[in-house]
């Protein structure tokens, strides 16, 4: 491809994490030229210019003056490092959307708790965004929900479905779906830090739970979060040896149980968005009255 750059107005932060909106002294426009040195087409260069310029927090398209060759050379390899992220995007929700189908597998077998994961990631995301939590964390969580249970495909069917009380042998055949479930999904790198979620989801604010006993804010903010989704839907749910209890009753047990089985602030938040009535009304609660 010949002629000469075509101005696109991108702008390329210089210093990372730098507060405040970018200047003159922070920022140089260097992507002007991505057309010529990588051959990309306009439309292609244009949607990575958007995206550097929105996350800069400078206004498209900026504009600019000449550039130089060391301006072509880095426009060229910010375009390639852009396409490959989102390859790598593509390829994260590839590995994502296996596992979750594995997970779901275990779900349309058993009509009580069939779409239980899905009220799950609801209740816990929109609890992670009344607390203000980085969109990093709220992915996490946001897979960590949909996969919490994947660790009972190792679980028996009998212990699953009985109608009863566990015997103390069957409880602690139960308690080791987070393990599992952490070594099942162990393989897959980018969910590191949503296995570490699954993995400690039962454990309680008073150290009381598994599997490693842990307490307080020595949990992971996203299992706290988890404890309080789960726990929630599982009472609002049907289940072989209960009929699902109604919303206040469900509310009751969140407020008896805070500050022992769950952290206090994640129930305050989970209580604000009930009363808020945010939840679609395939996630069952209605609005809740105080």
């Amino acid at each position: 491809m010949s002629g000469p750059p075509v101005s696109i107005g991108c702008a390329v932060v210089l210093t990372p994490g730098a507060a405040g909106p970018p200047d003159s002294g922070v920022i140089t426009t260097i992507l002007q030229s991505a057309v010529t040195a990588g051959g990309l087409p306009l439309a292609t260069v244009g949607s990575i210019c958007q995206m550097v310029n929105s996350l800069s927090g400078v206004p498209y398209p900026l504009p600019i003056g000449p550039i130089g060759s060391s301006d072509v050379l880095i426009a060229g390899q910010a375009a390639v490092a852009l396409e490959n992220a989102s390859l790598y995007e593509d390829l994260e929700m590839s590995y994502f959307s296996t596992v979750k189908a594995l997970a779901r597998a275990i779900e349309v077998k058993d009509p009580y708790t069939h779409g239980h994961s899905e009220r799950v990631t609801e209740y816990a995301m929109a609890i992670a965004r009344q607390l203000g939590l980085s969109e990093r964390d709220k992915k996490n969580i946001k897979y960590a929900a949909a996969l919490h249970d994947i660790g009972k495909i190792g679980i028996a069917r009998r212990v699953l479905d009985k109608p009863g009380a566990l015997t103390e042998e069957e409880f602690t055949h139960i308690k080791t779906h987070p393990q599992l479930g952490e070594s099942i999904m162990e393989p897959v790198g980018f969910l590191k830090s949503p296995r570490e979620i699954i993995l400690h989801h039962h454990e309680r604010y008073d150290g009381a739970g598994y599997p490693d006993g842990l307490e307080g804010e020595g949990i992971d903010t996203g299992s706290r979060i988890l404890a309080v989704a789960d726990a929630f839907e599982a009472m609002m749910s049907d289940r072989p040896y209960r009929e699902a209890l109604p919303l206040e009753e469900a509310v009751a047990e969140l407020e008896k149980n805070s500050g022992s089985q769950f952290d206090p602030d994640v129930v305050i938040a989970f209580l604000e968005v009930l009363r808020q009535g945010n939840l679609s009304r395939s996630s069952r609660p209605s609005r809740l009255d105080v």
